[in-house]
């Protein structure tokens, strides 16, 4: 558990706190050590390791893992490749990301920084960056996600040069598009994002 000393130091020096949760929920040595960093008001991010029993309720883990005060959310995906442990599929991770995002999209929207939706918004209002994807497949270069995928990670891509994750990201992009333009056009007005939450309590999109 992180010390008070260590604390007020990340304190003083206005440190970024990285916290990689491997598990659904956090062990209690590692929630002690969140509370003190709240409790001295130091700023961190989560990583959320994804795991198979991540997947089955993921509006409620999401809460979950927001009630912890994170600033920012990592969203990574379980990708393996033996028999052992497959790892998710693109379905369920698109799915998971579907769950998440509607409810970030209703109640969290300039609260909570979650990143793969961040990341796509950008990609959305063009101020995104995109790394080099000349090595992927030719299937890849004709696919209208792929400026917001970036190929995903390389660990993540198959002998073929696709990710394992492919029609996943392909099916959450989207589904997810209308709302991403909407917040893209109100960024353009000079308009708050956090408007489409009004939006849609009125009506859906």
């Amino acid at each position: 558990m992180l010390s008070d000393d260590v604390c007020q130091l990340l304190t003083a020096q206005r440190n970024e706190v990285v916290v990689s949760l491997a598990e659904a929920f956090a062990a209690d040595a590692l929630t002690a050590s969140i509370e003190k960093l709240r409790h001295y008001d130091v700023t961190f991010r989560l990583l959320v390791w994804g795991a198979q029993d991540h997947l089955a309720a993921p509006q409620s883990l999401y809460r979950y893992w927001r009630n912890l005060g994170a600033s920012v959310i990592h969203l990574l995906p379980p990708v393996e490749r033996d028999e052992v442990n497959p790892g998710v599929t693109a379905q369920r991770w698109a799915n998971f990301l579907r769950s998440i995002f509607e409810l970030w999209v209703r109640e969290d929207v300039g609260r909570v920084s979650v990143q793969v939706f961040d990341d796509a918004l950008a990609v959305w209002r063009g101020t995104g960056v995109s790394i080099a994807i000349d090595t992927l497949p030719a299937q890849c270069q004709r696919c209208p996600a792929l400026r917001l995928c970036n190929g995903d990670c390389p660990k993540h891509r198959l002998a073929n040069g696709r990710s394992a994750l492919c029609e996943g990201y392909q099916d959450f992009f989207t589904w997810s598009a209308p709302y991403m333009r909407v917040m893209r056009d109100l960024l353009a007005q000079h308009r708050s994002p956090v408007e489409l939450m009004v939006m849609l309590r009125q009506q859906p999109i």
